[in-house]
């Protein structure tokens, strides 16, 4: 009986001993297989280069722009402008899906005087007389439409300049037809636009100018280069401390 006894303590001591190796050696084998996921390097995240973007064609321009504090002032303006537009064709003709198009480079000159009354309170800060001479670049389709951006001075009857900046016009556009029905959305001898510039001179220091030209007057082409003007420069002076 006792042998008996002492055989089963003997079995019940390899069973435990066996069940905790095969426990170490499984935990051994989760803690090995751990360690070898932890040093593995992390999977790679593909990366999509971007399609580069095609400059564009169109230059930057710098004008005056307004303060955003201070205590600035604005006075009307109004000037009647009268002038010449001079073309100088540059290369022949090129086919686009609007008619046949042409580059030229192109100067203005107007002659301003003051319209007077309320609408011209600072008359004086651009005298009677004084120029405005823009030269710049045209792109002109056959049929007369046109746009032009170019570089512009302002100088009084002493050929002092007072204000300098950046001009642009659309010949062939007009902006009261929609609902006041005074002109077609196309006239022939019609172009619209606008300046913006700053004062270069000891008065105009403070002053930016600002304005729209409306005008009557057909585009210089390659056959009748050099055409009469006479329209009107509506407006604001900006006086900024």
């Amino acid at each position: 009986m006792k042998t008996i006894y002492t055989l089963s303590l003997l079995l019940a001591l390899m069973i435990v001993a066996v069940c905790g190796a095969t426990m170490i050696s499984k935990s051994n084998a989760s803690a090995e297989s751990a360690a070898a996921t932890s040093d593995a390097k992390p999977a790679e995240i593909p990366v999509v280069e971007a399609e580069p973007v095609q400059a564009s064609p169109f230059p930057d321009i710098s004008i005056p722009g307004v303060p955003a504090m201070g205590n600035c002032c604005l006075t009307q303006l109004e000037k009647r402008v009268q002038g010449t537009r001079k073309i100088d064709p540059i290369g022949g003709p090129y086919a686009c899906p609007t008619g046949a198009t042409q580059r030229g480079a192109m100067k203005v000159e107007m002659n301003l005087v003051s319209a007077g009354g309320v609408c011209d309170p600072l008359a004086a800060l651009i005298p009677n007389n004084s120029k405005l001479v823009a030269t710049g670049h045209l792109i002109r389709r056959n049929d007369g439409f046109a746009h032009y951006i170019a570089d512009f001075a302002i100088l009084n009857p002493a050929g002092t300049t007072l204000f300098k900046g950046t001009m642009e016009t659309i010949d062939r556009m007009g902006t009261h037809h929609l609902f006041f029905g005074c002109e077609q959305c196309n006239p022939v001898s019609h172009f619209e636009g606008w300046i913006v510039g700053r004062g270069t001179a000891a008065v105009t220091a403070n002053f930016a100018i600002r304005a729209m030209i409306v005008s009557r007057g057909t585009v210089p082409s390659p056959a009748v280069v050099s055409t009469p003007m006479t329209g009107s420069l509506n407006g604001t002076f900006i006086r900024c401390p």
